[in-house]
């Protein structure tokens, strides 16, 4: 897939910076200057972007993608290109740029050793063609000032024992002034072991992607707002000991009415180790003082508090889909992941743009067994007959664990040989916790 006659791919430099942060002003509609989008940390990196001038030497399209080299799998890990800044200017859509694009930044990511591409879909309807399937969702929750929580149960779970002794010390929490300097290895830190053992349970959560390079880190960690009205960020932290265990940095817009003041609280993520910490995390959070209404970003489906509160309806819920996975290659992509269940199918994927994932693969694993190891899941080609039949898109959807093969099947997505192939699959690859990113990358 190539680019239209005229237009050609270029690497950016710093040279361009001005000139991409105009462009991208007119695609995405900011309402912003671009002398102060160039305050802003820039989130990728040069050498991981791509301009697509046109015959004049102007910018038509461009896209960057972020170095993920740890991106959590059901049970594991693996290297991902995660897709963003994806745009072309008006005048040249429906041309094949942006599949010409999609096609680069496939061959970039295969060739830096990424077995998959993800991304955060601005417009959902545009990527499924491109063989991307929505993996995880998140909720995106409005709690009343006061919202009140279940007491927490005294008993610890058998699974957690190892965990008792530390959990049972008393939390303490402190409020204050974002700064940078004093909470960016705080907050990277409490957010990356959050991922990998939620709430104290052992497992890890797919899609909880880190923040892995420096140019990431200083943009999620900026304190230059160009959103008048709000005050500086705040942050919370709970712990334990002295050791932070759970954290949220939050803004509050103040409205005062005849009734009373009537504030906003906006929470990023809302980050917790253990279920003490997010309990005390979340009531500091649900009880500020000229407050009504609290907002919280993005959970995940099963966030603790949808369980811990009193009363769920007392709050607005939107689930809205999360990662977007697009795998590049087949077998080390499904070699990379534990499966809950145990399996031995053969699957008939079909894949128009990587023709080399396409045909019958035999795939094989253990419950829990792997990824590495003797007990590593195998996946290999084969000439058997296909247990199930399925698109490259609907198996970058299963491949986190949050989406079942049987739903997809009732929607006529996905074709089963027999039932008990369909509950086979549907069953090995899922996974006990909901797929989530806290972050838009």
């Amino acid at each position: 897939m190539t680019l239209p006659t005229g237009f050609s791919f270029t690497q950016p430099t710093t040279a361009d910076r001005a000139e991409v942060l105009t462009y991208n002003s007119l695609v995405v509609a900011s309402t912003h200057p671009v002398s102060d989008l160039l305050t802003l940390p820039q989130p990728y990196e040069d050498e991981r972007a791509v301009i697509v001038r046109d015959q004049h030497g102007q910018i038509a399209a461009f896209h960057a993608s972020y170095e993920f080299s740890q991106f959590p799998t059901p049970g594991g890990d693996i290297r991902a290109g995660g897709l963003t800044w994806v745009g072309v200017q008006p005048q040249y859509r429906r041309r094949g740029i942006l599949r010409a694009m999609i096609a680069e930044h496939f061959r970039l990511s295969t060739q830096a050793g990424e077995a998959i591409s993800v991304l955060f879909a601005a417009e959902p309807t545009i990527y499924g063609r491109f063989g991307y399937g929505a993996a995880a969702f998140d909720v995106r929750c409005t709690f009343g000032r006061g919202a009140a929580l279940r007491p927490l149960t005294p008993t610890t779970p058998t699974s957690l024992q190892e965990h008792a002794s530390s959990t049972h010390e008393p939390l303490t929490i402190r409020i204050e002034t974002y700064d940078p300097t004093q909470h960016t290895q705080l907050i990277e830190t409490v957010h990356k072991a959050a991922g990998r053992n939620v709430g104290g349970t052992g497992l890890n959560r797919p899609g909880w992607v880190t923040r892995d390079t420096p140019a990431l880190v200083a943009a999620h960690h900026h304190t230059i707002s160009l959103t008048p009205g709000k005050e500086p960020q705040r942050i919370i932290v709970v712990e334990r000991n002295g050791t932070p265990v759970g954290y949220t940095r939050f803004r509050r817009t103040m409205s005062w009415q005849n009734t009373g003041p009537q504030g906003r609280v906006d929470a990023g993520e809302v980050v917790a180790l253990d279920p003490a910490a997010s309990h005390t995390l979340w009531t500091t959070l649900l009880d500020l003082d000229l407050t009504s209404e609290v907002t919280a970003f993005m959970l995940p489906t099963d966030d603790p508090i949808i369980t811990q509160l009193n009363n769920n309806r007392s709050i607005g819920m939107t689930v809205v889909d999360n990662v977007w996975v697009r795998i590049l290659d087949l077998p080390a992509a499904l070699s990379a992941r534990q499966y809950s269940g145990s399996i031995d199918l053969v699957l008939e994927v079909t894949d128009d743009m990587l023709p080399h994932n396409a045909g019958c693969w035999r795939v094989r694993a253990q419950p829990f067994g792997g990824p590495h190891g003797h007990d590593a899941p195998r996946v290999e080609r084969t000439d058997a007959p296909a247990d199930v039949t399925l698109d490259i898109r609907e198996l970058s959807a299963l491949y986190l664990g949050g989406v079942s093969a049987a739903s997809l099947a009732a929607g006529g997505l996905v074709t089963a040989d027999t039932p008990q192939a369909l509950a086979q699959l549907s069953s090995a690859m899922a996974w006990p916790l909901a797929p989530c990113s806290s972050w838009v990358f």
